[in-house]
């Protein structure tokens, strides 16, 4: 469904069993004075939705009113991925879980969706709040909180980009090549449908926590199939790292110094993939073999039947290949750090900045905006601490630690990690990451490499700690 309306109110709770109310007479009240916002209930499970919505059918909505939609409280991801297609049309929202007050002589109570009173009329005794469903009112709060973000900031970067760089050009211009020419017919994504089935892939990105992986990967490779963000290939290649497959989704024709210097004997057989919208310059640049991966409207215009889901960053479209269109059975993320990991806070690792790229993109790459803090994956490694932080109390003994270990990283990177959750629900496939001191992914479960002696253990174990 699509929200069009300016203003919603998320009420969070079943208003039939919140005392002292057991009608819906506060929500005709609340629709009735309130004809621009529209309410939205979120409730526990499908036995609750369908009761309520027996009840719902004697609410007279106010003619043009938007109404209100119920929703069965299931998942936190897979609420954020609704809101993020959805609410586009909603500037302003309120989440609340059942919030009631009562005067503290008991003489009245009422409930925050309607006009809400100062003092007892009667006695003129304090008003109490009474909150219900606290714990999942204020989930919801965070959920909806991550979803405007991730939404805002998806659409912010959509309109900058377009400021600098012309993304329809782009696409028109990467068309002979991803749909083939006789002297160079291309290779087509849906060939390549369920080819990691009984698989473990490595989606590899470039945070400074990948140098520390390095010699695992190397041990580890042929028992997996390899996926790599683009900049990173000939630091692997120079350790020595097998890459089936490389994806970049760069659209500024500067990105293409990553691939100078390279010829077909260098890259050997492994496959470039690249969404519509990449700088043709890069997608010619690169010697070897190609695979567009079209998005869904690409797809829609060419009358193909094969679309992958695209993201913000190139890490999300290289786990879309893995789990989407390989569908691997487990996919490890490596170097997806999302924070500053390092004493000497680099972005990336070293080696996969191009010298061919422009000082002002070098400066921008590097450049930590917006510094915030957010619970780190884990403690484990030996390379952990120094852009971390801990709540600590002093108690008998000394200092001893409070709540989750934080990590240095930003909102964009907070954003970047939302998404990764969305999508791991999203593909239904086990995500694990090697990142051990990086922002902490909800969904991916830690998992050392340095133990791990083949990655089969993932498929046979489920788990390895």
């Amino acid at each position: 469904m699509s929200f069009q309306f300016s203003k919603a109110l998320f009420h969070v709770g079943n208003p039939l069993e919140s005392k002292p109310h057991h009608d819906l007479s506060l929500i005709q009240g609340f629709i009735s004075k309130n004809k621009d916002w529209a309410l939205i209930i979120v409730l526990k499970n499908e036995e609750e939705r369908k009761l309520l919505e027996e009840k719902m059918k004697d609410v007279k909505l106010p003619e043009f009113h938007p109404g209100g939609f119920l929703m069965v409280w299931d998942d936190d991801e897979q609420l954020m991925d609704m809101f993020c297609q959805d609410m586009h049309f909603c500037q302003v929202w309120n989440a609340i879980g059942p919030m009631w007050y009562e005067c503290e002589n008991k003489h009245i109570s009422g409930a925050t969706l309607e006009d809400r009173r100062e003092e007892c009329p009667e006695c003129k005794g304090k008003i109490q709040p009474i909150q219900l469903e606290k714990e999942r009112g204020d989930r919801f709060g965070k959920l909806m909180e991550s979803a405007v973000k991730l939404m805002k900031f998806d659409t912010r970067s959509a309109q900058v980009l377009q400021t600098q760089v012309n993304p329809t050009s782009n696409v028109m211009r990467n068309m002979p090549a991803a749909l083939g020419l006789p002297e160079c017919p291309a290779l087509r994504m849906e060939d390549f449908v369920g080819k990691g089935k009984g698989k473990t892939a490595f989606c590899i990105s470039a945070g400074p926590s990948l140098k520390h992986a390095i010699p695992d990967l190397k041990r580890l490779q042929d028992d997996a199939i390899v996926i790599s963000v683009a900049r990173n290939y000939k630091l692997l290649k120079s350790h020595g790292i097998r890459m089936d497959y490389i994806l970049e989704c760069e659209m500024f024709g500067w990105d293409s110094a990553i691939f100078d210097g390279l010829t077909k004997e260098d890259v050997g057989d492994t496959i470039f993939l690249y969404p519509p919208v990449i700088a043709p310059e890069t997608v010619e640049k690169w010697p070897g073999k190609k695979v567009c991966t079209l998005d869904l409207n690409a797809a829609e215009l060419l009358g193909n039947r094969q679309a992958m889901t695209g993201g913000n960053s190139v890490a999300h479209h290289t786990y879309n290949w893995a789990a989407e269109i390989l569908k691997c059975d487990a996919v490890i993320l490596v170097g997806q750090d999302l924070a500053y990991t390092e004493p000497t806070g680099e972005t990336h690792v070293h080696g996969t900045v191009p010298d061919g790229w422009p000082e002002h993109c070098k400066r921008e790459d590097a450049q930590q905006q917006n510094e915030d803090w957010d619970e780190c994956q884990t403690q484990d490694g030996p390379f952990h601490g120094e852009k971390t932080h801990r709540m600590e109390v002093l108690a008998e003994g000394g200092l001893i630690p409070v709540g989750p270990v934080h990590v240095r990283t930003s909102p964009a990177y907070k954003c970047f990690r939302d998404l990764l959750d969305i999508l791991i629900k999203r593909h239904k496939v086990k995500t694990y990451n090697a990142c051990p001191n990086g922002l902490k992914i909800h969904r991916a479960e830690y998992v050392n490499l340095s133990k791990l002696e083949s990655v089969a253990q993932l498929s046979t174990s489920g788990s390895v700690k």
